[in-house]
């Protein structure tokens, strides 16, 4: 249509415009001058209201166990993942951090292809291949154009089925990682911290980052081991989007339909035991004059009921820094931000945050401020803690479940995420649930399921964790009686 409206645009007269020395260098343009303070005519207005739905998910499960799921959007991009119910949590402690060295290794070279030919190969066809280990999942993914989604399959295969996990390679790899053990000290991260501090050192609790007595252990036949042991069909789902579902299952049982299900003299996954406590960090470390606080609590798995008012409970109480740049929207009217960051002029950081895992789950306040204020800002953070389980502005709670259904439409824009989420899904539920059953849960929740939830959390033991300068830190029982007024 618009092709025809400038055709007849340049047959009604339109001037055409030469553009003296460059049109000399680079030819004059053949496209007609349009008047910019004229309006434009019906014919050339176009109206383009077409709109690509997405496929709901299907799931389909081949003989061996292997699940399958697929959105088609029938966009020209295409996201393919391996997603492996494998991680940290899963882990012996002899070989603490083999995720990790798993993540590793996944680029490097297979019986088929070295590391550069994949390199190569993937690079040649515009592709971004990736691999992301965690506490409950390691995950192989590749984003390309809708056409090349065969051939990033076949890669994944490949990493999956065919690894070398060659001996000198493997050294690049641990030497790499000694080097940012050394340097970055990843175990004293707060985060880190925060998961041993609530589950203890079992389950969720494990370290995600090898020790450096941990990566003495590892070799080339240890890697095959893991691989053979946890990478069963039982525990793999192929996830895609923007290809057509018959295609890959077709496609998954040809490179996964040889996976055997998991041995049962394999231990299965203990289930998570949450605990609490405090731990301090640098506690007598007056080099710094910065106190960062994280006070958590525990939930349920990511399939219990009260997972979306928890995540409502979230957004409601929001947060961020004192100092944020470029315009509104970024959670200014959520509780940490109204009733902390802008009352306490010295609170450098106020934020809220939830981890999500298949049958726990932490909810928690954060705060940075100037170690001189370290008692009065856990006094704060005890005081919106226990304000979690009081009353809720409609208004508040209207907008906390408009920002988190954004949110819930954001991640759908992100290839990785979406078929990482619906992998976790399938593993978790056996299905998929549809944006628009999300987005009506959470209008569903109502105050008092907010508050219920609340209330449940704060019967349990807190987790504290004190980073920095923590001399002006209250100890836990006093913490404890904070939490209790």
């Amino acid at each position: 249509m618009l092709s025809k409206s400038v055709r007849a645009l340049g047959q009604s007269g339109v001037s055409r415009r030469s553009f003296s020395v460059l049109s000399r260098v680079f030819g004059s343009s053949n496209m007609p001058r349009v008047p910019l303070d004229e309006p434009l005519t019906d014919d050339v207005v176009v109206n383009n209201t077409s709109k690509v739905e997405r496929q709901a998910p299907q799931v389909t499960t081949l003989d061996n166990g292997v699940r399958v799921v697929s959105a088609d959007d029938s966009t020209v991009l295409s996201s393919v993942s391996v997603h492996v119910d494998f991680g940290s949590r899963d882990e012996h402690p002899v070989f603490q951090g083999a995720t990790q060295v798993l993540e590793r290794m996944s680029l490097k070279s297979t019986i088929p292809m070295t590391e550069l030919a994949t390199v190569r190969a993937v690079s040649n066809v515009g592709a971004n291949l990736y691999s992301q280990g965690g506490r409950e999942s390691l995950t192989y993914g590749a984003e390309s154009m809708r056409d090349d989604a065969p051939f990033l399959l076949q890669i994944l295969s490949n990493i999956i089925n065919k690894h070398l996990y060659s001996s000198w390679e493997l050294t690049d790899v641990l030497e790499a990682i000694k080097t940012e053990i050394k340097e970055q000290k990843p175990h004293m991260d707060s985060s880190e911290v925060l998961h041993r501090v609530a589950f203890g050192n079992e389950t969720l609790g494990k370290s995600a980052f090898p020790s450096l007595e941990s990566l003495e252990s590892f070799n080339s036949s240890v890697l095959h081991d893991h691989v053979k042991a946890f990478f069963t069909a039982d525990k793999v789902v192929v996830s895609a989007t923007g290809v057509d579902h018959a295609w890959l299952v077709a496609a998954a049982n040809e490179h996964f339909g040889n996976l055997e299900k998991m041995d049962k003299s394999v231990a299965q996954r203990a289930p998570a035991q949450y605990k609490g406590g405090i731990e301090r960090l640098g506690a007598t470390d007056e080099s710094t004059d910065i106190t960062e606080l994280t006070l958590a609590f525990p939930s349920h798995g990511i399939d219990h009921k009260d997972i979306i008012p928890m995540c409502v409970l979230q957004s409601l109480m929001g947060g961020g820094s004192s100092f944020s740049a470029g315009g509104p929207g970024k959670g200014m009217y959520s509780r940490l931000y109204t009733e902390v960051l802008n009352k306490h002029y010295w609170a450098m950081s106020a934020q809220s945050f939830n981890m999500l895992y298949t049958d726990a789950s932490l909810l928690g306040l954060n705060m940075i401020v100037p170690a001189s204020n370290a008692g009065e800002a856990t006094q704060t953070l005890c005081q919106q803690a226990v304000g979690m389980a009081g009353p809720i502005d409609a208004a508040a709670l209207t907008r906390a479940k408009n920002q988190l259904k954004a949110s819930v439409y954001t991640n759908m824009e992100s290839l990785h995420l979406n078929v990482e989420d619906m992998a976790r899904q399938v593993l978790s539920q056996g299905k998929v649930d549809s944006v628009a059953d999300v987005c009506a849960k959470i209008d569903a929740v109502k105050a008092a399921d907010v508050q219920r939830v609340a209330k449940d959390m704060l019967k349990q033991t807190p987790s504290v964790v004190v980073s920095g300068n923590g001399t002006h830190v209250p100890s836990f029982s006093d913490i404890r009686a904070q939490l209790k007024q």
